[in-house]
């Protein structure tokens, strides 16, 4: 694809030189309304490039306007080119994210017992379901962590879904918004799996659990707002960044004095 953009690209910006006096003019016209994806310095100069040859009644050397009009559409394709292969990149990561986060997700969930107090997490209604369909009792501590995945995948869905009602999508951005998309259930159950791990041992500064449901809550809020699970684990990096940077200055001080 890249090849061909490129080939379509000589063979627009070459068709220039063959076009009449008034069709090489009248293009002008269309080329300032595309330069919008041009970023803002690059831009200002074709257009006043632009402006000036098609406003002369005749031109300062021979081929004057169809050099800018070549230079014109190359600055154009290549910025339109680039802006692909970055849309392209974004694509590909987000593929691979989805893939190493659902790897990742299944991993932490089969061993997650290994992470958990299970002597905390008596009680549940998992518990009852399972008395009353004869399940085994070893699968108590599997059925949990399914259960704090569920509520963080339907908060990080739900997160998505309201944010995407509020918002307009363009055709090179609907691949991009959907991985975006399916990333949230994914992020949500793993945050949601962390938190249930992390509460189960009481180890959050500030958070003491005394009610079951307690965990419902909070792996759904944790999966549907990522700053309330960066609130919860006190890791905010902007945070930590100032605190880091004034705790520097406070020494560099101390030492000069």
């Amino acid at each position: 694809m890249l090849t061909i953009s490129s080939s379509l690209d000589l063979v627009e910006r070459y068709m220039v030189w063959l076009y009449p006096d008034w069709l090489a003019k009248a293009r002008t016209g269309s080329l300032l309304l595309k330069l919008d994806i041009v970023p803002v310095g690059h831009r200002s100069h074709l257009i006043k490039r632009l402006t000036e040859v098609s406003k002369a009644d005749r031109e300062s050397y021979r081929g004057q306007l169809r050099s800018v009009l070549h230079d014109t559409i190359g600055t154009i394709n290549s910025h339109v080119i680039q802006e692909r292969i970055s849309i392209g990149l974004q694509v590909n990561r987000l593929k691979m994210l989805r893939f190493w986060g659902l790897i990742i997700l299944l991993t932490f969930f089969a061993l997650s017992p290994l992470a958990t107090d299970l002597s905390k997490i008596r009680g549940w209604p998992s518990e009852t379901i399972s008395e009353l369909v004869k399940l085994p009792w070893w699968l108590y501590p599997w059925l949990n962590a399914l259960a704090m995945m569920a509520l963080g995948a339907v908060g990080g869905f739900l997160s998505g879904l309201l944010q995407v009602q509020h918002t307009s999508i363009t055709f090179t951005k609907y691949l991009e918004n959907i991985l975006k998309l399916e990333l949230r259930p994914i992020v949500g159950a793993l945050v949601s799996l962390i938190l249930y791990a992390l509460l189960s041992w009481q180890v959050l500064p500030g958070i003491t659990i005394n009610n079951i449901g307690s965990y419902f809550l909070i792996a759904f809020l944790s999966g549907f707002s990522e700053r309330y699970f960066l609130q919860l684990l006190k890791t905010d990096p902007e945070k930590t960044n100032a605190q880091t940077d004034e705790a520097e200055l406070t020494d560099k001080q101390s030492r000069q004095e």
